[in-house]
């Protein structure tokens, strides 16, 4: 609700500026990042607009440039030291949404990032070249940037952005789930790909999603990833025991809900119809109105030759359909790790103020 309260905002005061297109002028780039700093960021957004693409290309080189010198001369005065740097990312970033909104009242997908946001990239990779602050801004842009692609379904932009962000922050568990539930989204769902594009995206998701949990071993939502990614590529064996794994740690109902889920349908796959009953029996204590469980325990009813039981649990699934209330955790679980992309930018906002 945030964004979207957001969005309507910076697109309100925004509007003149797309309604006369190609009439640009020479402001002052460094008042508007120092503006923004101040906390008039709508007013700020809109005069970005305004400003020649060459101009504003041109300060940002200014602004790598004078970050090679500062690193280059340790003992030397900041050239950067007065420029609000994060707010200048930020900047850039609403900049795009603006020109970009998500698509009210319908489901139509939001258009992918566009100019702004590889400008906000380029300013935020500056970021991650300074202090420790400067530098966990820029980790948490470059993840909330993947997160907020991932959500709006821009995969190929998701990936790029986790990559950039793991370029700069080398094995970060965040932006290697970011990176491998990304993947796993993108070899489940999106069409057309070939079965071998399809392996290798899951091949490389399990990769990262292995790294993520190797670098910090309470990443159970990447172990979660990691059990349902094994069982896409055939894996039986390796998605039960690290199914089984997260099940047995202290982990959330949510995830605790998916990985009892999942762990049924391996179960169910190898002909293990008691255990995948069970399973989905967990599953659906943890969430009585799931779709999906009721579903996959009907299933296993039936291969167990009670189509009794099969037929009610069919009912009580039909029960909780078209009411968004019961949303089950299913449903989104591809995208299910982006779903804070947008609070963790309202976090980034509030960081920029001066």
């Amino acid at each position: 609700m945030i964004r979207a309260r957001l969005g309507l905002a910076i697109a309100a005061v925004a509007a003149a500026a797309f309604e006369a297109q190609g009439q640009v002028v020479r402001l002052d780039y460094e008042g508007l990042l120092r503006q923004y700093a101040r906390g008039d960021t709508a007013a700020a957004v809109s005069a970005l607009g305004r400003m020649r693409p060459g101009d504003v290309d041109d300060q940002i080189r200014a602004i790598q440039r004078r970050a090679k010198d500062a690193a280059r001369c340790a003992t030397c005065a900041d050239p950067l030291d007065d420029l609000p740097l994060r707010a200048a990312v930020m900047l850039h970033a609403d900049r795009d949404e603006a020109e970009h909104p998500a698509a009210t009242g319908s489901e139509h997908a939001r258009a992918c990032p566009g100019v702004h946001a590889r400008r906000a990239g380029q300013l935020a990779a500056v970021l991650a070249t300074r202090g420790v602050r400067e530098r966990e801004f820029a980790r948490r842009f470059f993840l909330g940037m993947s997160e907020r692609c991932q959500w709006d379904f821009c995969l190929e932009a998701a990936t790029q952005w986790a990559r950039d962000g793991l370029e700069r922050f080398p094995s970060d568990p965040a932006l290697l789930l970011s990176l491998g539930a990304t993947l796993e989204e993108w070899a489940t769902v999106f069409q057309p790909q070939s079965p071998r594009e399809r392996s290798e995206r899951y091949t490389e998701a399990a990769r990262v999603l292995k790294e993520a949990i190797a670098v910090d071993a309470t990443r159970d939502d990447a172990r979660v990833h990691l059990g349902r990614v094994q069982w896409r590529l055939g894996d039986d064996a390796a998605a039960r025991a690290t199914l089984e794994e997260a099940a047995g740690r202290r982990i959330e109902a949510p995830l605790l809900f998916l990985a009892e889920l999942f762990l049924g349908q391996v179960h169910e796959r190898a002909g293990r119809t008691e255990e995948a009953a069970r399973a989905f029996g967990r599953a659906l204590e943890i969430d009585p109105q799931s779709q999906a469980a009721a579903i996959g325990l009907s299933h296993v009813a039936l291969l167990a030759g009670d189509p009794g039981r099969s037929r009610a649990l069919v009912a009580q699934s039909l029960a909780c359909a078209g009411r968004r209330e019961l949303r089950d955790l299913y449903w989104d679980y591809v995208a299910s790790n982006a779903a804070s992309a947008e609070a963790r930018f309202e976090i980034l906002r509030r960081e920029t103020r001066q």
